[in-house]
């Protein structure tokens, strides 16, 4: 009896912990203003997008492919891929070229951010 208990332990609180990680991956794209997300993945660590904390007006996040469903949720064909969202929803996308390198420049990114807030008023 008490190896059934045990084992109904062990069941839930694996239960548990699965449960925790997929509400934290979810947990990562906020549906509070605007956020802009790297999605990347270690095969091409070179290439991930270094001004990314530099982007005002925004919260910013970097997100690994490789960890959960991201890719397939978000339509991840390559990386680094910029999202950039608004209370959630996705407004403006900035992929990689053949090369695997983002194209698209800081400047680029804070203008689409910029107009995003202007359009607003």
């Amino acid at each position: 009896m008490n190896t059934i208990y045990k084992m109904l332990v062990i069941y839930f609180l694996t239960l548990f912990f699965v449960v925790m990680a997929i509400v934290g991956l979810t947990a990562q794209i906020k549906k509070d203003g605007i956020q802009v997300v790297q999605f990347t993945a270690s095969f091409n660590a070179d290439n991930e997008v270094n001004w990314l904390p530099e982007l005002s007006e925004c919260k910013t996040t970097t997100i690994s492919i490789e960890e959960g469903d991201w890719q397939k949720k978000y339509k991840i064909a390559i990386v680094p891929t910029l999202i950039i969202f608004d209370d959630g929803e996705e407004v403006n996308r900035f992929q990689a070229d053949l090369s695997m390198a983002l194209a698209a420049t800081k400047e680029e990114v804070q203008e689409a951010i910029e107009e995003i807030i202007m359009n607003k008023f």
